[in-house]
């Protein structure tokens, strides 16, 4: 996993503590849980294993530190299996059985679209690493997702400054047949034409 991508993966663990925050004291508990949802196998398993090892870094990091406001992190792993309906079921497992505060994951587009009702029902603040935008809009709909890598929005954008930048105006476009790919071509084709491409 790139420094970066463990970086955002810290930064959505301390987005996550944050939350905590706001719980009353008398709710203070022995460990606050986070859930993560991961492709450890399927045809996305190659992304899971780095996403968890570097998640788990962060919690330990964390732990050492101090945990968060003196409680330790204790982070919950299940394997998704690089199927929605799979991580549709261990979202809520986690919620109801382990009673995580958070989850993390899933970790591609696709994975977490069947997530999206139930975290979002149950109120459970989730961070996916899927960069499509039909993740987190509309927002009104989604107040419990955050999407940690950027959307398919700001990929086209600078896909598009790149073309500019050398005069490239005639752009084959080829997606794969899932959100991940669904988004990505919508946004292009919304943007290629006011850019003259």
């Amino acid at each position: 996993m790139t420094r970066s991508s463990f970086v955002t993966v810290a930064f959505c663990l301390a987005i996550a503590g944050l939350l905590l925050g706001a719980a009353p004291a008398a709710a203070q508990a022995k460990e606050y849980r986070i859930g993560a949802i991961m492709e450890l196998s399927g045809p996305f398993s190659q992304w899971g294993a780095p996403m968890r090892d570097a998640i788990q870094l962060a919690v330990d990091n964390i732990n050492v530190a101090g945990g968060v406001k003196g409680v330790p992190l204790k982070l919950v792993i299940y394997d998704g299996r690089s199927r929605g309906t799979e991580a549709a079921l261990l979202a809520k497992r986690l919620a109801e059985q382990d009673k995580v505060v958070a989850i993390i994951g899933p970790g591609t587009s696709p994975t977490p679209m069947p997530v999206i009702p139930y975290v979002s029902s149950a109120g459970v603040p989730t961070f996916s690493m899927g960069s499509s935008d039909r993740i987190i809009e509309p927002p009104a709909e989604r107040r419990w997702l955050f999407r940690v890598p950027y959307g398919s929005r700001q990929n086209v954008e600078k896909l598009i400054e790149h073309f500019k930048a050398r005069g490239i105006r005639k752009v084959g476009f080829l997606s794969v047949n899932n959100a991940y790919g669904d988004t990505g071509r919508e946004e292009f084709q919304k943007a290629a034409g006011p850019a003259g491409l």
